[in-house]
């Protein structure tokens, strides 16, 4: 019996029947291979885009090989599952650069077929297919970039390779080109936007930032002036604000009343991520920063600070 007599002779609708006899001819296959592939993807992402992350406090020597691998671990799955919607959505969503509206069959039609015994949902078909062999593509790049020890983006891959596979497909008009607004930007805008924009805002904040740490801490001779401090405070502030902002931005909420006026989702959250780093900084202030002053050597983590303090229990 073919899995398409088996849906019909559930007491279904014609439509659940169609969705069934695809999970089970189709669907569940390209799964499989999703999930596969995804493992290798990941394993390519971690070689490479985390590489450029942590490979600036592992040369710094502030932070240990081991410890770049545990921390970038678990902050890679946090940030995947709480953080990562704007992105998945801008890949194969409805911001995408691949027009997915193309790759929408009509369910009445497919139901029809369905019923007359041909094949049925061949668009979707051909969009899973063209998602799982993107995968494929952007991780042999990937892995051959980083044999070749070349920085690459990981997403900006991903999304190229969803762009060839679409024009190939459905040519020019399978290219969603979007929304230009920088704001609200979409499809083929929003990725220029982040290849042109990303690199010079990075850029300019890094001159500002270490401009005012050289000017301030490291050629002046006296770390522990107030002013120092304040700066200091102040990285620490712009740091958890950033992650604040983004964090609550993500959530799945509307725009907030409060005393019966309409408060923007990103205006909350800018305020959100003010409070949160105004109190994180005066904690590194009052006490994070005069226990630093004590320390004799550089700051270095490492996984030996945690056996050192058993052998130093197991002394006393």
């Amino acid at each position: 019996t073919s899995t398409r007599e088996m849906a019909t002779s559930f007491p279904l609708g014609v439509f659940e029947q169609m969705t069934f006899a695809f999970q089970h001819e189709y669907g569940l296959y390209m799964v499989f291979a999703a999930l596969l592939f995804g493992f290798v993807l990941s394993f390519a992402v971690g070689a490479n885009d985390s590489a450029n992350s942590w490979g600036t406090p592992v040369g710094a020597g502030s932070v240990s090989l081991g410890v770049a691998f545990f921390l970038g671990s678990i902050m890679e799955t946090l940030g995947s599952v709480y953080l990562s919607e704007e992105v998945v959505s801008t890949v194969a969503g409805s911001k995408s650069v691949v027009n997915m509206a193309l790759y929408k069959s009509d369910n009445e039609t497919e139901c029809a077929n369905f019923m007359d015994h041909k094949e049925t949902l061949l668009n979707e078909r051909t969009l899973m297919l063209g998602l799982v062999t993107s995968m494929i593509a952007s991780q042999i790049w990937q892995l051959i970039a980083t044999y070749l020890a070349w920085p690459v983006s990981g997403t900006h891959t991903i999304i190229s390779a969803l762009m060839g596979f679409t024009l190939v497909e459905k040519g020019a008009e399978g290219i969603n080109v979007g929304n230009a607004n920088i704001f609200e930007g979409s499809g083929v805008f929003k990725v220029i936007y982040g290849l042109l924009v990303s690199p010079l805002l990075s850029l300019l904040m890094s001159f500002f930032l270490y401009f005012l740490l050289y000017k301030f801490a490291v050629k002046n001779r006296d770390p522990k002036r107030i002013r120092n401090k304040l700066f200091y405070s102040f990285c620490v502030f712009l740091i958890f604000m950033a992650i604040t902002f983004t964090f609550s931005n993500m959530l799945k909420y509307e725009n907030l009343e409060v005393e019966g006026r309409i408060m923007n989702k990103k205006v909350f959250s800018l305020i959100l991520g003010v409070l949160v780093g105004f109190l994180c900084s005066c904690v590194f202030f009052f006490f994070v920063l005069p226990q630093l002053y004590k320390m004799r050597g550089d700051l270095r983590i490492t996984f030996q600070i945690f056996s050192k303090k058993k052998e130093e229990k197991k002394k006393i």
